[in-house]
């Protein structure tokens, strides 16, 4: 049983034992309801606010009629914006808004593209893209496939180029659908390559052999996983890794094995926000991954002449 699965039964045990009496039921309903009344409130001034500030950018902000144009100025007016919330603080603590700015920014983006994730796994598995037979495209340099031997509620797509390779997993329950979006990074399976240089390399290996390992250090720790000789602390897993642990991350968040976001829709009827964990820290991989989606939809849809109503 996984830990996070002991915490909830124990919860669960709490729960019940103070809810056992009348008065423990009448003191947690009557917590319940000032949680629920203090939610919408904040939900409320939030809510009335975001529309003063959006009714403010379209008066000084005009969204261009062009798309893909924007204004430059506009960063400087968000960065007010936050500023404003970031009051004098000695100890820098209050920094954070800019994070937690910059993850619903995020989780915001990533909700919006849930029928391209969506559709871009329907239009592979409807067509027979798997590993075997990869959608390849832009003169060869990018392939995009489904998984097809994932756990039944698990969905999984991946997007690959030249020096990239991005995977995208829906978890999805009959009763609630889409529940879970993880993006993340993964590495080939180790297959040493046997070029004219790598050839020249190993003739210089018995005298050169140190300097050799740390010129191409860098270069194979962005190429090769490091899912070999039995490591039990695998950094760049590949998707033999992935296979093994059914395709559900450990954590669901940033202390993933190559995290670039995850987000828990299901709690989103909670009242819980769309928030992408640390995505500051990943903003490289999760424009790439955006980028990613982009293209593969468009792609996929012209390819194929699909009219899906969903805007590319």
């Amino acid at each position: 049983m996984a830990k996070s699965d002991n915490i909830i039964d124990q919860l669960e045990t709490v729960m019940a034992k103070r809810r056992s009496t009348p008065e423990g039921r009448a003191a947690m309903d009557a917590q319940l309801l000032a949680w629920e009344e203090e939610r919408q409130l904040s939900a409320g001034a939030q809510q009335a606010a975001a529309m003063d500030i959006l009714a403010v950018c379209a008066k000084h902000f005009p969204k261009s009629a062009e798309k893909g144009t924007g204004n430059l100025d506009a960063p400087e007016m968000l960065a007010e914006a936050i500023s404003y919330f970031d009051l004098e603080d000695p100890l820098n603590a209050k920094q954070l808004y800019l994070e937690w700015t910059v993850e619903s920014f995020v989780g915001k983006k990533l909700l919006l593209n849930v029928p391209r994730l969506e559709r871009i796994y329907d239009l592979l598995v409807e067509r027979g893209h798997d590993e075997n037979n990869t959608f390849n495209w832009n003169d060869s340099d990018n392939d995009l496939f489904c998984i097809k031997d994932t756990p039944e509620d698990v969905k999984v797509w991946c997007a690959t180029s030249q020096n990239t390779r991005y995977m995208f997993i829906m978890k999805c329950n009959s009763e609630l659908g889409l529940t879970d979006i993880h993006v993340r990074r993964y590495w080939d399976t180790l297959r040493p390559p046997v070029d004219k240089w790598d050839r020249e390399d190993r003739d210089k290996y018995n005298e050169k052999g140190f300097e050799l390992a740390v010129k191409n250090a860098s270069w194979n720790t962005e190429t090769w996983s490091d899912n070999l000789l039995g490591n039990r602390y695998v950094r760049r897993p590949d998707l033999q890794w992935w296979r093994d642990c059914k395709f559900d991350p450990r954590y669901k968040d940033c202390r993933d094995e190559g995290y670039v976001m995850s987000l828990n829709v299901s709690r989103l009827d909670y009242g819980m926000r769309a928030r992408v964990d640390r995505a500051i820290y990943t903003m490289h991989d999760i424009e790439m991954a955006f980028f990613e989606i982009g293209c593969a939809f468009s792609t996929l849809t012209a390819e194929y002449g699909e009219t899906t109503g969903i805007e590319a």
